[in-house]
């Protein structure tokens, strides 16, 4: 068992897209890898429309199919800037331990000035009637779409925060799985 490459396969599928050490140290399916990517996607969009406040987080079906499609692709693009290095395992009695370095992406950053003009000039636009004839699914999805529009503007080379190493323990579950 390779543990270094077996937890750059999981960061490969997470953040590239990219399968194929994930699939040799899992044993799963391309089908399988390609939806826990599509997975990781879709769960940081609903992350992100909570945070935001387009919607319940715990009520994802609610937002709008649109609006998901969005900001799937914005993760799926600013992710393509993922930096992270992989370092040797190493064997313990409870596993292994593998370095990782990472540089983390610091998406909001580069375009939160513009994000709180942009939340200003909205809440103005509405104590001035502009949206009133707006159902609140209209206005949502009005604040929603010029948020990442905002933010998409930005997810082609976003800054990085300065690199951190992390220790990752890697061990066998009852069922001999990783």
């Amino acid at each position: 068992f390779d543990a270094s490459k077996y937890v750059k396969g999981i960061l490969d599928c997470t953040y590239l897209g990219e399968y194929a050490d994930y699939m040799e140290t899992t044993n799963a399916t391309e089908e399988e890898a390609a939806a826990a990517y599509e997975g990781g996607l879709e769960a940081e969009a609903y992350y992100l429309a909570s945070y935001l406040g387009f919607v319940d987080y715990y009520d994802s079906d609610a937002m709008d199919s649109d609006l998901r499609s969005e900001m799937i692709e914005f993760y799926r693009a600013a992710y393509q800037n993922s930096r992270y290095e992989v370092g040797e395992a190493v064997k313990s009695d409870s596993g292994f331990t593998v370095e990782v370095t990472i540089e983390p992406i610091d998406l909001f950053s580069a375009a939160i000035d513009e994000l709180n003009s942009y939340i200003t000039e909205l809440e103005e636009s509405l104590n001035a009637g502009v949206f009133a004839e707006m159902t609140e699914e209209e206005f949502y999805y009005e604040y929603a779409s010029g948020m990442m529009a905002i933010c998409e503007a930005h997810d082609d080379d976003p800054p990085h925060l300065e690199p951190v190493t992390l220790a990752i323990l890697v061990t066998q579950d009852e069922d001999g799985l990783y």
